[in-house]
């Protein structure tokens, strides 16, 4: 077997098990989503802090905690808790932060940044969820098809490079084949949950998040690269640390709830 189709069944498999399993979890009901975001949240911190070389762990449980809070108050049916959590840990949390020996420590700076990347992803994929499953299978799938898409059309086509200089590997062949897949299966999902949003509305919904989704594993790119680092970790196999798993879900997520937020409408 050659090395491309090894990273392609690696890829492949990962996304199979993974999605096996948060479908399993979407369906079980929000408090169960909630403690899945949570855990997930906690690991991208530890790595975000552990590749930015942020010393100490207050902060870490900080954030955790303010994940945490704000999963149990969304899982309660009360989305104003949920927010009035946010908000309060929005201020909170920094002032933690630079009130732990470090106030003019970059690592201070890098731990709030770390905050908003795990925070807001975190209460919009909890605001999906209290819409009901089919936003949260919707986004999985637009996310997890771009991901394989955009891999396969750019290992096979190549051509001119998206951005050497932060990712010396992606190809613009890579984001258009990212757009078909992607786009292909949020219109698939659209059908299938027999949506009555227009069609031309779920396809724009579901390049949008296409395009986020690639923005974000950019976005981990190019801070992975600022640290020398080619992985945030190596939990998953053909893909790395959660980060590297999740990167254009933490994008893409915001980007879907506001969509959401203004249409009143999903996909």
């Amino acid at each position: 077997m050659t090395d491309r189709k090894r990273q392609l069944t690696r890829r492949v498999a990962s996304a199979l098990v993974l999605a096996a399993f948060a479908a399993l979890v979407v369906s079980a009901g929000i408090l169960p989503f909630a403690i899945l975001v949570t855990v997930l949240a906690a690991l991208v911190l530890l790595e975000f802090r552990s590749v930015a070389g942020v010393p100490g762990a207050t902060a870490t449980w900080a954030m955790v905690a303010m994940v945490a809070i704000c999963g149990i108050a969304h899982s309660a049916g009360s989305p104003l808790q949920a927010a009035f959590a946010m908000a309060a840990s929005l201020f909170a949390v920094p002032a933690l932060v630079l009130a732990d020996g470090r106030r003019q420590d970059a690592g201070a700076w890098w731990s709030m940044a770390a905050l908003f990347y795990v925070a807001l992803p975190a209460f919009a994929l909890l605001m999906l969820r209290a819409r009901g499953v089919e936003p949260v299978f919707w986004l999985f799938a637009v996310v997890w098809t771009t991901d394989i898409g955009a891999w396969l059309a750019g290992s096979t086509f190549g051509g001119p490079k998206l951005w050497p200089r932060v990712s010396p590997n992606k190809h613009w062949s890579g984001v258009a084949g990212g757009v078909v897949l992607g786009g292909w299966a949020g219109m698939t999902v659209h059908e299938i949950a027999g949506s009555t949003t227009e069609w031309p509305l779920a396809l724009g919904a579901a390049v949008a998040v296409s395009l986020a989704a690639q923005a974000g594993d950019l976005l981990e790119s190019g801070w992975k690269r600022h640290f020398n680092v080619k992985d945030s970790g190596s939990i998953i196999p053909g893909h790395g640390g959660v980060m590297d798993r999740v990167d254009g879900l933490i994008v893409a997520s915001v980007v879907f709830a506001l969509g959401v937020v203004m249409t009143g409408t999903t996909p």
